[in-house]
């Protein structure tokens, strides 16, 4: 099933792995220090939604890139993980996004799509509290902005 993308829709950019975990995967549109992450929903991955390509091509154009991520849930770990753990991996791609001198993380936001808005809440919440999946390693920069797309639960 398509989910109303076009078939061709073509980004390049980098592919990077951020995290300890086989699945821990990135795709960042654009060269910018400033950053968007998409967070799809239920068995998705990259290009989730129709939208990708063109807010990227978007955000770029305004001094941002889009990184699309997978995390463990992505794809058929739907359901394998919980969403501490997602939280735990956002933490380890925002910190590697901060850290990475390629990078070089001057502040993000989070787009969650559809399931993928549970993770962002939960994300923000373990951020406030210092607590990531039993990680007590202290609160952590917030994101500039949190977009919660087609919320569902």
């Amino acid at each position: 099933e398509s989910h109303g993308r076009k078939s061709g829709a073509m980004l390049q950019g980098s592919l990077f792995k951020y995290g300890s975990r086989s699945a821990n995967v990135a795709f960042k549109y654009g060269n910018h220090k400033t950053h968007a992450i998409m967070i799809g929903g239920l068995t998705d991955g990259f290009f989730a939604c129709g939208y990708v390509e063109p807010l990227s091509r978007a955000l770029d154009a305004h001094g941002i890139s889009l990184v699309q991520t997978l995390l463990s849930s992505s794809y058929l770990g739907y359901g394998t993980v919980t969403l501490d753990q997602d939280a735990a991996e956002l933490r380890d791609l925002v910190t590697f996004l901060r850290e990475d001198e390629a990078m070089g993380g001057e502040g993000y936001a989070l787009i969650g799509h559809s399931t993928g808005t549970q993770d962002c809440v939960r994300f923000v919440r373990n951020a406030v509290r210092g607590d990531f999946d039993g990680d007590s390693g202290g609160a952590m920069a917030l994101p500039f902005a949190v977009v919660l797309q087609a919320p569902v639960s």
